[in-house]
């Protein structure tokens, strides 16, 4: 079974002028235990749960994912050991600290619990980074010729990926994938594209509101269309849709193979931290 990515792709937001107003201090963690994990397990795992923050068997390259909200593909340089040595952490915020939100949370900024785990990279591993942008091969979501099949989310009635608006799940087995999607707007789904498709996926479907859907496709024949020249792939094979094949079959829409400007966080230091 294919590790399924944990992470939503980072949506740049435009910042205030550095000298019209001080920046709010950024939270952190209350206390925080980091231990190397020399296992070598494969899996690995990370929850919140209300001021608890835990992660296991993680790499510092996910952790960066996890509080930056950016893909891998997004964070560029530092030593190998970030993406080969692994950690337990466990951290706890200041009661009261981590409140729940009123809404759906944007999956692309950084909520809370990130913001604190930006804090420990920063004290614990003296992260030292600065964002860029780079012009990188993109894909832009669009709505295909016939139209989009997306279903609008009904206030009040469950979807298919469960009962809470702006709530998501992908499974995968045996190279065969599904994906669903309750009460989420275009630009989630388009993060959710780019999770599988390890390049950035933007929305461009000038589709308002929330939708439901559903989204089934073979792993083997996207990973085969990722060409280096980011060609589409063909159709289908025998075995099944690839995703950008289902994604127009199913969805109604389209994945156009594009460059853009694309943010990307540029590690300019780091170091392994002591435990504790």
């Amino acid at each position: 079974m294919k590790r399924l990515a944990l992470f939503s792709i980072m949506v740049a937001a435009a910042a205030a002028p550095f000298f019209s107003q001080s920046s709010p201090a950024r939270p952190s963690f209350e206390v925080a235990s980091i231990k190397a994990n020399t296992s070598g397990a494969r899996n690995n795992s990370s929850s919140t749960r209300d001021s608890y923050f835990s992660a296991k068997n993680v790499t510092v390259k996910q952790l960066l994912m996890q509080a930056y909200r950016m893909q891998d593909f997004q964070i560029i340089g530092g030593p190998g050991w970030i993406n080969a040595d692994r950690f337990d952490i466990e951290a706890r915020a200041e009661s009261g600290a981590v409140k729940p939100a009123d809404g759906p949370r944007d999956p692309s900024r950084p909520g809370p619990m990130a913001l604190m785990l930006q804090s420990l990279l920063e004290d614990r591993y003296e992260l030292k980074i600065r964002h860029d942008m780079r012009d990188m091969p993109v894909y832009t979501l669009v709505v295909a010729k016939d139209g989009s099949k997306l279903k609008p989310a009904v206030e009040g009635k469950p979807g298919p990926g469960g009962p809470t608006p702006g709530s998501t799940r992908t499974n995968g087995s045996n190279g065969k994938f599904d994906m669903s999607g309750t009460g989420v707007p275009p630009t989630q789904l388009a993060a959710m594209l780019s999770q599988q498709l390890r390049r950035p996926v933007i929305d461009k479907t000038n589709l308002i509101g929330a939708y439901d859907f559903e989204l089934n496709w073979y792993a083997d024949n996207t990973a085969n269309a990722l060409t280096p020249a980011g060609d589409l792939p063909p159709a289908s094979d025998s075995a099944g849709p690839s995703i950008f094949t289902a994604v127009q079959e199913q969805l109604g829409l389209k994945l156009e193979s594009t460059k853009g400007p694309v943010e990307v966080l540029v590690i300019e230091s780091i170091r392994k931290p002591s435990e504790n």
